[in-house]
């Protein structure tokens, strides 16, 4: 059954993910056990990317795949989503120059799954969209996801605009990527970074906590 999903998630098969998810709800599998089952094979299309085997196209379709399971009712902490707590919105996106979004889905997935409303603006996405949308929108969390190296600057000057605009105190920005390290993180001038999503929702949710 295991293998069967990771394998499903890896050759972006939508029918079998989904008769497998009902397969392991049916057999008892937890919410969270599917969840890292889905994240195992999230990472494998994220291998067969970076090896040239799939295209943006593929990374997208995944992350769209997640996303739906993880906004599945059944998947939610509460029996109803009525009756689960908001917990803010997180306004995301690649930044300008990475077309990477496998990392973005997954972090997207798992924050609805935790009761935020996320705003993804896509890939490639300028500085200047990023704070349009801020104003726009008043979201209390900025993801800002980037794979290349070349994102990092990217990031800094998104983070560097949004101080520019007089925005920087109104909201938490925490950047994600393989590239980040605690020295570029320092350098993008964000309030967090985190290389896994999982971890990285634990942070957000750490100051959804503090303002409570």
């Amino acid at each position: 059954m295991e293998e069967l999903l990771i394998q499903a998630v890896k050759d972006v098969n939508e029918k079998d993910i989904l008769m497998l998810v009902d397969q392991a709800f049916a057999t008892g599998y937890k919410p969270d056990q599917i969840i890292e089952l889905l994240k195992k094979g999230m990472d494998c299309v994220g291998k067969e990317y970076e090896t040239g085997n799939y295209f943006i196209a593929d990374l997208m379709m995944s992350g769209i795949i997640f996303k739906e399971i993880l906004s599945q009712e059944r998947m939610q902490p509460s029996t109803s989503k009525k009756n689960q707590n908001y917990n803010g919105t997180i306004l995301i996106g690649t930044v300008k120059g990475d077309l990477h979004d496998i990392g973005k889905g997954l972090f997207s997935g798992l924050a609805l799954s935790c009761g935020y409303n996320v705003i993804d603006l896509g890939v490639d996405v300028s500085p200047q969209t990023f704070v349009d949308q801020i104003i726009k929108l008043k979201p209390e969390i900025l993801a800002l996801s980037g794979v290349l190296h070349t994102a990092i600057k990217s990031m800094k000057n998104t983070v560097d605009l949004i101080e520019e605009n007089g925005l920087r105190n109104q909201i938490k920005i925490i950047v994600g990527g393989n590239p980040l390290t605690q020295e570029t993180f320092h350098f993008i001038g964000a309030d967090a970074f985190s290389r896994d999503a999982t971890e990285g929702i634990n942070i957000i949710k750490s100051w959804t906590q503090e303002q409570k």
